[in-house]
């Protein structure tokens, strides 16, 4: 799965600011980003403690930074590092959504 975060591969979409859609066609919650993000970044430190600096999809060696940088871009992207320069967590930032619609955000 690790494969298919990075970004030479097109297993899953992407919005125009680099937002990896994990569900096509349906409600995008951030729920799966951060997952795929969390993922990503954990798979990366245990490659680093065990001594691998990287991996391979396919024929292709990838280090372990591609998985870091896809994790912080994703963080980012939510943070308020997008197009429309809004954080899209309630509360953090200048810009940030003021009406949310349900009791979790």
């Amino acid at each position: 799965i690790m494969c298919s975060y990075v970004p030479n591969f097109s297993t899953f979409r992407r919005t125009e600011g680099g937002l990896i859609q994990l569900n096509r066609g349906k409600p995008q919650p951030l729920q799966y980003i951060v997952n795929a993000a969390f993922l990503a970044a954990l798979y990366s430190d245990y490659l680093d403690a065990a001594g691998v600096p990287g991996w391979y999809c396919g024929p292709n060696y990838f280090p372990t930074v591609y998985l870091r940088d896809f994790a912080k871009t994703q963080i980012d992207y939510i943070l308020g590092k997008n197009p429309h320069n809004m954080s899209y967590v309630v509360g953090y930032g200048n810009h940030y959504p003021r009406r949310v619609h349900h009791r979790g955000a």
